[in-house]
């Protein structure tokens, strides 16, 4: 049985700074308070993110909260969240991957867009996480029980929706979309569209 994970939290893990600077030892980048919104919006040509408002989620001092994925996001908009963050860890500390670091051939990974993910060392100092914090993406409140009413029958649906086109998954738990392949069923080869038009089917 092969463990996987929904396609936005697959895709932040590409970028192993993600997986090591999560603020618990789960998966997911981060646990959602109840009516987060970004505030952001990103300069898709140019890979940055700008803040361009306050959201739910801001300090007393009216400080801008944390970014947000969306369930539509573009490759180049969740790629520049990603950047955005590994590129504050790097400011503060952190060493950046290149591929170079070893004599063994390293692959710096590509987002969705063709732009590389920005990779980063592991352990990552607690400085430049605590430094960094506000740019840690948050996950699409819609994915998650704690921020979705309707999570149960709309993650059964997203699963109903995987299995009809191929995908026979198990969910792992019943407060998120962590999920895991079933033992002898075939992966489709267009896998990451079917799982990306599932999710918009059944929680859009």
């Amino acid at each position: 049985m092969r463990t996987t994970l929904h396609p936005l939290i697959a895709t932040l893990l590409v970028a192993p700074v993600l997986a090591a600077c999560g603020s618990t030892g789960s998966p997911h980048v981060a646990a959602l308070p109840a009516g987060v919104s970004s505030g952001t919006t990103t300069s898709e040509s140019a890979g940055t993110v700008e803040r361009t408002g306050t959201s739910d989620s801001d300090g007393a001092d009216g400080s801008p909260g944390r970014p947000q994925f969306r369930l539509d996001d573009t490759d180049a908009r969740r790629t520049a969240l990603i950047n955005a963050y590994s590129q504050c860890l790097i400011d503060h500390g952190a060493t950046r991957l290149t591929g170079r670091e070893s004599s063994a051939p390293q692959i710096v990974p590509a987002g969705g867009d063709g732009v590389p993910f920005i990779t980063v060392a592991d352990p990552v100092p607690t400085a430049a996480k605590a430094a960094c914090a506000s740019r840690l993406p948050l996950m699409p409140p819609q994915v998650e029980a704690a921020t979705n009413p309707h999570f149960h029958e709309q993650s059964l649906a997203y699963v109903g929706c995987l299995r009809k086109h191929g995908e026979w998954v198990e969910l792992l738990n019943n407060h998120d979309l962590d999920w895991t392949y079933a033992e002898g069923h075939p992966v489709p080869e267009d896998n990451a569209a079917i799982e990306q038009a599932c999710l918009m089917e059944a929680f859009s």
